[in-house]
């Protein structure tokens, strides 16, 4: 209650500044309220603005007062006219105020509302596809299949705030007043103009981040994590479970090719495979042996359908595979691996 009190009287205020009816002590408390904060400039522009309250005025036009003041003659005409005059529009002054106090005060409520109302945005790459995105900043993010990137209405203004789910490659454009700051899970990755790679599928317990160029810096939102710098060519391997950092010198082009459309696979083990092979193709693998684990694989893959994949899988390493078609678009299809 005391909050709406407030509006209407700062309302009640401005629709007489509006009008040009306020007093000096009105006037200087206007321009305090103005110079308190630069979003209450903002808001005033805005009430200046015909257009931002003219569906309100219409509202208040409806009514004729030609007719109204007729009809209130019509009673009155044996009244002294003077009077009932000098009467009439002091009337019509203060409902004129009182009425564009009521909008204004709305539209203040509804500004305020808005400007620190956190709306967001979140873009998704269906399952088995990739794509190539601009943020407003003109930063190009590629996301593999799977992945949410989220950021709000605030981004590139104040702040440079995203969330993600999934696997993403990042050329930051560089804003030294604005870092750019990415959130997966509990981790936090800040930079300021940079390429790297971001693995932090939901379903992991772990978030890599390999660095192609600039530096990176990598800290827990809860203060678990001492904060950790990378260097090019490194990539940080995140455990979300014990808090520690595992850093170590890769390939950086061929972990990141996955953006061009190409994936790579240089002795890496059946687990990282597995995880890789069902977000590319969008496919559930169950393993019936543990020892299909203990396996490595080596391939470059572009544009291989399933079937040649896994005929290329049992060339390569001793097992057998077998698919499992869904006749449900709700359901994945589904590969069994086993040892041969």
């Amino acid at each position: 209650m005391r909050k709406i009190v407030e509006s209407i009287k700062k309302g009640t205020l401005l629709g007489k500044y509006l009008m040009g009816v306020e007093s000096s002590e009105e006037s200087k408390e206007i321009k305090a309220w103005i110079k308190k904060d630069p979003d209450n400039r903002n808001v005033l522009n805005s009430v200046n603005d015909k257009r931002n309250i003219k569906s309100s005025v219409e509202e208040f036009e409806k009514f004729n007062p030609t007719l109204a003041w007729q009809a209130y003659i019509d009673k009155i005409i044996n009244l002294r006219r003077r009077k009932v005059l000098l009467r009439w529009k002091i009337a019509a002054i203060f409902f004129l105020i009182t009425t564009l106090a009521s909008i204004v005060s709305y539209f203040i409520e509804d500004q305020i509302l808005f400007n620190h109302q956190q709306l967001s945005t979140t873009i998704n790459t269906e399952a088995g596809q990739n794509s190539r995105i601009v943020l407003p900043d003109n930063t190009i993010v590629w996301l593999n299949s799977g992945t949410a990137l989220t950021y709000n209405n605030k981004f590139s203004i104040t702040n440079r705030d995203v969330q993600l789910e999934g696997r993403a490659y990042l050329k930051v454009k560089h804003d030294k007043q604005h870092p750019f700051v990415i959130s997966c899970k509990n981790l936090r990755i800040k930079v300021l103009g940079t390429e790297f790679d971001v693995d932090a599928y939901t379903e992991n317990d772990e978030v890599k981040v390999v660095l192609a160029s600039g530096s990176v810096e990598l800290s827990f939102v809860d203060g678990k994590l001492d904060k950790h710098t990378l260097n090019p060519g490194e990539r940080a391997t995140v455990s979300l479970t014990t808090n520690k950092v595992k850093v170590d010198k890769i390939d950086v082009k061929k972990s990141t090719m996955w953006k061009d459309g190409y994936m790579v696979f240089e002795n890496d083990a059946m687990q990282h495979v597995i995880t890789q092979l069902q977000h590319w193709y969008n496919i559930d693998i169950e393993v019936l042996d543990k020892e299909v684990f203990e396996l490595v694989f080596n391939a470059t893959i572009k544009d291989e359908s399933l079937e040649e994949l896994l005929s290329l899988i049992e060339y390569s390493c001793p097992v057998k595979t077998n698919i499992i078609y869904s006749k449900n678009q709700g359901i994945k299809n589904k590969v069994i691996l086993k040892r041969k």
